[in-house]
């Protein structure tokens, strides 16, 4: 969609105006005395599945210089009206991808959404479990923050055991489950690892490196450096600057104390 200052909410120019100050402040210094602008006339993006590679793409893609001249390369993804993926997009992150996509963020959240209303937004995320002694009813827990350890998980088996709670407590309140075997979601909010990306090939930028935070502390720092690093690595190639470089600096406050390592 075109955006024009009228279509901007007045929080959507403040967020807007926060990024572009956080831009310049990542570029400065960066430029090696060139002229400001980039040295290449197109991008190909080898693997770029994820928000990383799409928000970069997407801001090079708006840009006159590159508009035409992006090329994800990759499987294409497969839909399903399963629920087979999920996300944790911090609110700083979408504010990021709006700038990079030049969409206000009702936009995004519409499009991530669904156009679901109300819209999907937890602060902060408590759960509690249910459980079924032998014999008896159900019963639930207090809420509380949850935690999980990234190594001991058993993706299926987890996802297993929340399909048997889901189906049964349903059943106690009397209702049926419609066609789970193609409804019944089966997803997990991916975390990254808890080292960085290993270095690829010579010769080409790593993106997926380059926006990485680094050893996880928390499961929404792959969006954290997705969205926030493949903005600032477009615009560093946007204004012939070096994109590892500005996309550390953008994520130095990040990686304190979590430093990139293969």
């Amino acid at each position: 969609m075109a955006v024009t200052d009228q279509s901007l909410t007045a929080a959507d120019q403040r967020l807007r105006a926060s990024v572009a100050r956080e831009s310049a402040r990542c570029l400065d210094g960066l430029d090696d005395g060139g002229d400001g602008r980039s040295g290449y006339d197109s991008v190909v993006i080898v693997g770029g599945a994820g928000v990383t590679g799409h928000t970069f793409a997407g801001r090079l893609a708006r840009s006159r210089q590159f508009a035409g001249r992006v090329v994800l390369a990759g499987p294409a993804a497969e839909e399903s009206r399963r629920l087979t993926a999920g996300m944790s997009l911090p609110g700083s992150v979408a504010d990021a991808i709006c700038y990079a996509l030049d969409v206000p963020f009702d936009t995004l959240v519409d499009r991530i959404s669904g156009g679901a209303r109300p819209a999907p937004i937890a602060r902060p995320q408590p759960a509690c479990m249910a459980q079924r002694p032998e014999g008896e009813g159900w019963t639930f827990t207090k809420p509380g923050h949850w935690l999980l350890h990234a190594d001991r998980l058993d993706k299926a088996a987890e996802l297993d055991a929340l399909a048997d709670i889901v189906l049964g407590v349903g059943e106690s309140m009397g209702l049926q489950a419609v066609g789970p075997d193609e409804t019944l979601g089966r997803a997990v909010v991916p975390s990254i690892g808890w080292r960085a990306p290993a270095p690829g090939p010579p010769g080409a930028f790593d993106l997926r490196r380059a926006a990485s935070c680094g050893i996880a502390a928390y499961y929404a720092d792959g969006m954290t450096g997705g969205g926030l690093g493949g903005t600032l690595a477009a615009e560093a190639v946007l204004h012939g600057a070096d994109p590892t470089a500005a996309t550390a600096k953008a994520l130095a406050r990040f990686r304190r104390r979590r430093p990139v390592r293969p």
